[in-house]
């Protein structure tokens, strides 16, 4: 009980726990550095257990830290509870602004825009005017996603009155309180791959009326969007997703959980320009696309190309270019041998693999080198053709491996 309880205040004190554990031996084992805090905002459905990241970063561990809605997941950023957040920019921006109303904050810097999120209006009703939602039970999702302040705006712009019973629920009991009429509307933000999803369970997806676009005034971060389902325009608002981390913190491995992210999400494949509205790039972000696009081309350098297969009276012989496209010198060694016929484990002991030359191998920059596989099988010319997935280790990049096939057996 005693650990579970320094485990909580250990999350607690995120901000300061390096200081607190050299003070007291109880807490000395504990580094909660060494793990990623990540706070995601719930309506964005992206779910912190499915975040892979490569062998690089195996030390890292990744925890959810709860968070309802942007507004919660950027408030565990500020209070050093998460050292990771993936929020909607239009309250990102809204926060960095001091808009709204909102305390600004601005202690942070953007790696990268994962996705977009929709603004969803979803009704067995039409829809035409912001006056026909007037006494309606509508879901404008979590409370800190601030949709009905939206709703609000154009309410008052319009000069109407809505008398709408508000209700703060998720996407999913939106979805399920609107099939059995306990709600008549869902006016809230969801993932914008979801609009098939949505109409595939039945609920009509519906354009937001002309009104909503003329009489909304407070849209920065908010985009105009269209799209086609089932032949039917929707019109309504795409806003970006920001993954965020803050720029003070005592945590000695920001810039590796920053590189970490960068590397999940695929955030290298592009450098992304930021509209000062939502805040500054993290310092070391491209410092790491960089690392990271040198890696990728440097795993993906290495191949190997066919010349030549023979028969022998013991087995095949098979004779291979590796072939090193990049301008770094590589070694590589073979790792193992795998295919399903074989139970999908290594290769047995009567078949036997060997290779020439063994051990490992060099491979200049910028060229090839000849490498030989022989198979023995006194069994080989009764087995059907049988593919094999060849593993070879990147020494050069511990946790990097090149894989290729050829295929043993008769023809």
């Amino acid at each position: 009980m005693t650990k579970i309880l320094l485990y909580a205040l250990s999350i607690f004190i995120l901000g300061s726990s390096e200081l607190y554990a050299k003070k007291n031996r109880k807490m000395s084992k504990i580094n909660i550095f060494k793990d990623i805090f990540i706070s995601v905002d719930s309506d964005i459905k992206i779910d912190a257990d499915n975040i892979h990241l490569s062998k690089k970063y195996k030390n890292l561990n990744i925890k959810d830290i709860y968070a309802g809605g942007s507004m919660d997941a950027i408030d565990n950023l500020r209070k050093s509870k998460a050292n990771i957040a993936i929020v909607r920019g239009d309250i990102l921006g809204a926060r960095n602004n001091s808009l709204l109303g909102f305390d600004a904050y601005k202690d942070y810097g953007i790696i990268c825009s994962p996705s977009s999120s929709v603004l969803y209006l979803i009704s067995k009703k039409n829809i035409n005017s912001i006056v026909d939602l007037r006494y309606m039970d509508i879901s404008t999702g979590i409370a800190s996603n601030i949709a009905q302040l939206y709703l609000d705006n154009i309410a008052k712009n319009s000069g109407t009155k809505l008398d709408i019973s508000y209700n703060s629920m998720n996407l999913y009991d939106s979805l399920s309180a609107l099939k059995d009429d306990s709600l008549d509307a869902v006016f809230m933000f969801g993932p914008s791959d979801y609009a098939s999803i949505i109409d595939d369970e039945g609920f009509t997806i519906r354009s937001l009326p002309d009104d909503f676009f003329t009489n909304l005034t407070i849209k920065k971060g908010l985009n105009p969007h269209s799209y086609y389902l089932n032949d039917r325009k929707i019109r309504t608002f795409e806003v970006q997703n920001f993954i965020i981390a803050p720029k003070t913190t005592l945590d000695k491995n920001i810039d590796l959980k920053v590189e970490s992210m960068v590397s999940a999400f695929g955030c290298y494949k592009t450098i992304q320009n930021i509209d000062a509205f939502y805040g500054d790039m993290y310092p070391s972000v491209k410092e790491s696309v960089f690392k990271i696009q040198q890696r990728v081309d440097r795993e993906d350098a290495i191949d190997f190309l066919l010349h030549k297969r023979a028969k022998t009276t013991d087995g095949e012989r098979f004779v291979y270019y590796a072939r090193n496209r990049s301008s770094s010198d590589m070694n590589i060694t073979l790792s193992e041998f795998r295919t399903t016929k074989f139970d999908n484990v290594p290769i047995k002991p009567r078949h036997v693999m060997s290779t020439v030359p063994s051990g490992n191998i060099e491979l200049k920059a910028k060229s090839q080198k000849m490498i030989t596989i022989l198979y023995k099988n006194p069994f080989l010319y009764r087995i059907k053709p049988t593919k094999l997935k060849v593993i070879y280790k990147n020494l050069t990049l511990e946790d990097s491996t090149i894989v290729f096939f050829m295929t043993i057996g008769d023809k």
